[in-house]
């Protein structure tokens, strides 16, 4: 399936797992019947449009970015440096997931996850940084960015 095709159904499906969640949290999903029969036949049409072999062979964007997430959390030595401050892996992950819950429509892929939320302070401007147990410091947004590359080549 061409790379297009699969970012376009990838767009559709992140766009009705968002729409049924914010329905199931304003209590709208399950009173309403109508919905749940336009929800089937949305669900069935995208069915006969896309093979789901090929979905299956690639990633969403928001199963790339919890990925991203969870590997920031998984950094074990690590300690990441925001505003001057450091940090735990489990700090900055939490950090990261505040960052990306406000910032709502602006993240649409994973690219869009680091430039916004994993690549520095918006109040400050100031880039995170990540230093490692050998001492060494990267900024976040290239280590980010190699996991993405990483994750994307291993699809």
């Amino acid at each position: 399936m061409p790379d297009q095709v699969r970012h376009d159904a990838e767009i559709i499906f992140d766009f009705v797992k968002l729409r049924i969640f914010g329905l199931v949290l304003k209590g709208g999903f399950i009173k309403s019947q109508f919905f749940q029969t336009k929800t089937v036949l949305l669900v069935f049409l995208i069915m006969l449009l896309f093979p789901f072999q090929a979905l299956a062979e690639t990633m969403t964007e928001a199963q790339k970015i919890e990925a991203l997430i969870k590997k920031v959390e998984s950094l074990g030595d690590a300690v990441f440096i925001r505003n001057g401050k450091e940090h735990t892996p489990k700090e900055a992950a939490d950090h990261m997931r505040l960052k990306f819950g406000n910032a709502g429509a602006r993240i649409m892929t994973a690219k869009d996850f680091i430039k916004y939320c994993g690549t520095g302070s918006s109040m400050t401007g100031e880039a995170y940084r990540i230093r490692f147990k050998n001492g060494s410091e990267r900024l976040s947004a290239d280590v980010l960015n190699g996991f993405l590359t990483e994750m994307e080549a291993n699809k």
